[in-house]
């Protein structure tokens, strides 16, 4: 199993079985905010300031594509669980979806009023979530673009996770909060359909 680290330098791939660092993305040029690994391990995703998103070789650490479609800096980046597609958040208020293969854009998320600070796609690649400065979460219907539900928190949203049975995020305030897919909320914050 590997990890990638990434940083303001560059992106170093780490073998979590005996800790050799390997450089990897040959020619960044700009830092690196968001990282994200296929799960047959062999493709890494980074979200970069300088708006692109670049899909990398793990055993080369050579660059496989570049998306560039974000306006301002990738904040966050999330893969399926099939290693087809990816869902990228950025300072421009947008997620995009991305096809892995073709390297095509296949819907552009607009529904925040501030930068999206953190991402994640469901296992089936059906639904999304973004988590954005204004306070607020967007679950995303991926088949139409469509906003299913959103959910409004005390401070900016730093970090969410989503799973079959709910949402898990923390906050700027350092609260965290957790929604279960019957909506029930567990944690601070208020659920608005």
């Amino acid at each position: 199993k590997n990890a990638i680290i990434g940083s303001w330098d560059g992106c170093i791939l780490l073998n979590l079985h005996n800790g050799n660092q390997y450089n990897i993305g040959h020619g960044y040029d700009n830092w690196v905010n968001a990282v994200n690994i296929t799960p047959d391990g062999k493709r890494g995703l980074s979200g970069l300031q300088n708006f692109t998103c670049t899909l990398w070789n793990l055993d080369s650490g050579w660059q496989i594509k570049k998306f560039n479609r974000h306006h301002t800096s990738v904040s966050s980046v999330s893969i399926t669980s099939n290693g087809k597609q990816a869902i990228s958040g950025s300072t421009d208020k947008t997620c995009i979806l991305w096809d892995l293969y073709s390297g095509e854009e296949l819907i552009v998320l607009k529904g925040h009023t501030e930068s999206i600070n953190t991402v994640s796609i469901s296992d089936d690649g059906k639904r999304a979530l973004s988590g954005s400065s204004d306070n607020t979460c967007i679950l995303w219907d991926l088949d139409s673009g469509e906003k299913i539900a959103q959910f409004i928190t005390s401070s900016p949203i730093n970090s969410i996770s989503l799973f079959p049975n709910g949402v898990f995020g923390g906050e700027n305030s350092g609260e965290v909060f957790f929604l279960k897919a019957d909506r029930k909320l567990l944690c601070p914050g208020t659920p608005v359909v």
